[in-house]
């Protein structure tokens, strides 16, 4: 046995509270933190959700280094077609630029969502996301109601009846 294996469960419990993102209910954490568009106008999730009629949100967060992320943009692509009352965002985090994005939806073959880069990190922090790809979906009030990590299949009926079920749960107190 290692004589600093016995450590690491005394360094994780020092350094655990400070590493664990925060508990988030909806965008008050991050409101207003900007990432960019393709035109390199700043965007910020409340611009997707500030009318009446704001659709439910599906957030999916990915990078370019990632595999499962290239692996599911055909998915996403799937979703935000097959759900057209849902807006969808793929927000690429620590994005190098604008070209290696597009590069990677030609590489995908995803040709039908917009692109969304938050090349300074800046949301990813403010939102506490630690791995990607990530979904983060908001109901019609902008409370995120599921936060998953890893491969999904969104184009299934499976994942589209829980994610129904999810935008379109009836308040508690109702």
């Amino acid at each position: 046995m290692r004589p600093y294996s016995r450590l690491f469960p005394f360094l994780f419990a020092l350094i655990a509270p400070f590493a664990l993102p925060l508990p988030c209910h909806g965008f008050e954490l991050y409101s207003g933190v900007p990432f960019y568009d393709a035109a390199k106008n700043k965007v910020a999730l409340e611009d997707f959700t500030n009318t009446d009629a704001a659709p439910p949100l599906v957030l999916f967060v990915w990078k370019d280094k990632c595999a499962m992320c290239r692996a599911m943009l055909p998915e996403v692509e799937a979703l935000k077609t097959l759900t057209p009352d849902i807006a969808v965002i793929p927000l690429m985090i620590d994005a190098p630029d604008l070209f290696a994005a597009r590069k990677i939806y030609a590489q995908t073959n995803t040709k039908h969502l917009p692109i969304y880069l938050d090349t300074d990190g800046d949301f990813a922090k403010a939102a506490g996301i630690l791995s990607t790809p990530l979904i983060i979906v908001y109901n019609r009030k902008g409370d995120e109601v599921l936060r998953a990590k890893g491969f999904l299949n969104l184009s299934s009926s499976d994942f589209r009846a829980k994610l129904n079920s999810l935008i379109n749960e009836p308040e508690k107190g109702e």
